[in-house]
């Protein structure tokens, strides 16, 4: 069974590339993954990246929602003693992000600014652990 065989991924597999984006970008996408995503869609170095991106018409903006988030909501889960699973997380960033009336990379007022300010100090907070 391939996993564009399972029903998150049979019913929209651009998903697979999205939740795989997500991962990407707060840096733990498994090891050996990238490749697999260029070659599922003959790209190379990847590249997938950049064309999922483009398939999906994500903004510039992005990579700063799925760092904050993923910042502010693993903080939350290790306040309790939890951890956040990278995948979990990408699943429900790529769910919250295709809802119906979703605020999802969207910027009013400064917000783009406080995101931007918040993961500067999740990292570096990260950084000096």
């Amino acid at each position: 069974m391939s996993i564009f065989d399972t029903p998150r991924y049979k019913e929209n597999p651009s998903d697979i590339f999205f939740d795989h984006f997500v991962m990407d970008v707060i840096g733990l996408l498994p090891p050996g993954m990238s490749e697999n995503l260029d070659a599922a869609i003959s790209t190379s170095g990847g590249a997938w990246r950049q064309k999922t991106k483009q398939l999906i018409n994500l903004s510039d903006t992005i990579e700063i929602a799925i760092l904050d988030l993923w910042y502010r909501n693993s903080a939350i889960l290790e306040s309790r003693g939890e951890l956040y699973d990278p995948y979990h997380f990408a699943v429900n960033f790529v769910d919250a992000y295709f809802a119906e009336n979703s605020q999802v990379d969207q910027w009013p007022g400064n917000a783009l600014e406080v995101a931007k300010s918040h993961i500067r100090e999740a990292q570096q907070r990260k950084a000096n652990a």
